[in-house]
C-alpha cells in the first residue's frame, strides 16, 4: 500500500480519536500496525506518519492545547506500535516455522533424488548388460545356424546324392526356418548395438537408384509368387552415407509391403527434397494399418492382429529396427500414412550426407563421382 494511503488513514484515525471516537481510532491504528508488518515496512514509517499528521492538527493551536493533544495522540501511536510489535514477532515465528518445514522437505527431496539417481544408474547398467548379453548370445547362435543353412543348401543341390520330393520339401522348410531365425538374430544384434551405442557407421558414395534396384531384386521372387507388380520410380541421386544400413531399411520396408499386400502393387520411389535431402517412399495397395495401431507401430515386439499376420512369421522387430537405423545411423526421419483396405505409404527423408562428419561442401564432393 502507498505511504500516502497509510498517511490518509492515520490522519482520519487521529481525527476520530480527538472527536471522541477513541475505540474506532485505536482499532484502525492497530490494523495499520499489522499492515506495516505485511508490507515489510519498519515502525519508523509509523513514527514519521504520526509526526506529519499531528503537525497538521496542532500547527494552529495554542501551546497548552498542543501539549494535551500530543499526550493523547501518543496513546494512539503506542497502540499502533504495540500492534506492529506483536504482529512482527508472530510473523517472524511463522516464517521460521515455514523455513524449518521447507528444510525438512528439501532434505527429503534430496534423499529421493539421490535414490532416483542411483536407481537410474542401475537401470542403465542393467540395460547395457542386457544388450551385451543379447549380442554375445546372438553371435553364439549365428555360427551353428549358418552351418545348418549351408548344409541344407548343399543337400538341396543334391551334392550328396539325389533326393525325393518329400526330402526336398522338408529341407526347404529347414532352410526357410533357418533363414528366418538368422534374420531375427541379426535384427536383435543390430538393436542391441544401437541401444548400447556400439554400432558403427561406414560412409561411402553410391547412387540411390542402385540401392533401390538391389532391394527390388531381393523381393522380386516373393512379389512374383503373389502376382504383385513391383514398380520403381527412382531418380539417380548421389549419396554419401551408410549404404548397408540404407539397403537394410529399404529391404525391411519393402518386405513388409509385399508381405501385407495380397493384390495390386508395391511402388518404391526416390526424389530430391531440396539440395541435401533424399526422399524415398514405399507405397503399397495392401491391407493398411488401423488408426488405433499408429502410435505403437514402431515399438519393439508390436504386431497387428490381421488374417495376413497369422500367415507370416515375424517378431515385431523390423519396423522398430528400421526406425532406429534411419534416425540413429542415417540421421533421417521415417513417417507413414495408412488407411485400412487402401494401403500404406512409408516415407524416408535422409540427408545425402550426414551432418556428423567432416564439413565438406557437398556440391564440390559430388563432382568427384557420378553414376554412369
Amino acid at each position: 500500500m502507498p505511504i500516502s494511503a497509510l498517511r490518509k488513514r492515520y490522519q482520519e484515525a487521529l481525527n476520530d480519536f480527538f472527536h471522541k471516537d477513541e475505540e474506532k481510532a485505536l482499532y484502525e491504528v492497530s490494523n495499520l500496525g499489522k499492515e506495516l508488518v505485511l508490507e515489510k515496512l519498519g515502525p519508523d514509517v509509523l513514527l514519521e506518519i504520526h509526526s506529519l499528521c499531528l503537525k497538521r492538527i496542532v500547527e494552529k493551536l495554542d501551546p497548552v492545547t498542543i501539549s494535551r493533544m500530543v499526550v493523547n495522540a501518543n496513546e494512539v501511536l503506542l497502540n499502533g506500535i504495540m500492534a506492529y510489535a506483536m504482529n512482527y514477532y508472530s510473523f517472524m515465528e511463522l516464517i521460521e516455522n515455514e523455513k524449518q518445514k521447507l528444510e525438512v522437505v528439501r532434505g527429503e527431496l534430496q534423499q529421493k533424488a539421490a535414490k532416483l539417481e542411483e536407481a537410474n544408474e542401475k537401470l542403465h547398467e542393467m540395460d547395457r548388460l542386457k544388450s551385451l548379453f543379447i549380442a554375445t548370445m546372438s553371435h553364439e547362435l549365428r555360427t551353428p545356424l549358418n552351418s545348418i543353412i549351408g548344409f541344407s543348401r548343399i543337400l538341396m543341390d543334391e551334392w550328396a546324392g539325389p533326393l525325393s520330393g518329400e526330402q526336398k520339401e522338408n529341407l526347404g522348410i529347414i532352410l526357410t526356418s533357418g533363414k528366418h531365425l538368422l534374420g531375427l538374430i541379426n535384427d536383435i544384434i543390430d538393436i542391441s548395438k544401437i541401444e548400447a551405442g556400439k554400432i558403427e557407421r561406414k560412409l561411402e558414395k553410391f547412387d540411390v537408384a542402385d540401392v533401390i534396384g538391389e532391394g527390388v531384386v531381393a523381393l522380386a521372387n516373393e512379389a512374383h509368387r503373389k502376382n504383385l507388380e513391383l514398380r520403381v520410380e527412382a531418380e539417380h541421386i548421389t549419396m554419401h552415407t551408410d549404404r548397408k544400413r540404407l539397403l537394410q531399411s529399404i529391404l525391411n520396408l519393402l518386405s513388409n509391403a509385399v508381405k501385407f499386400t495380397e493384390e495390386g502393387s508395391v511402388t518404391i520411389s526416390a526424389r530430391r527434397a531440396g539440395l541435401r535431402v533424399v526422399e524415398l517412399a514405399i507405397a503399397d495397395t495392401g491391407i493398411g494399418i488401423p488408426r488405433q495401431y499408429h502410435a505403437s507401430l514402431f515399438t519393439p515386439f508390436f504386431s497387428i492382429e490381421s488374417p495376413l499376420r497369422s500367415k507370416s512369421q515375424g517378431a515385431g522387430l523390423g519396423l522398430y529396427l528400421t526406425k532406429r537405423l534411419i534416425t540413429n545411423i542415417l540421421e533421417g526421419e521415417l513417417q507413414f500414412e495408412s488407411q485400412p483396405g487402401k494401403g500404406s505409404v512409408f516415407t524416408l527423408r535422409i540427408p545425402r550426407k550426414p551432418k556428423r562428419t567432416e564439413a565438406i561442401a557437398f556440391l564440390e564432393s559430388e563432382r568427384l563421382w557420378e553414376p554412369s
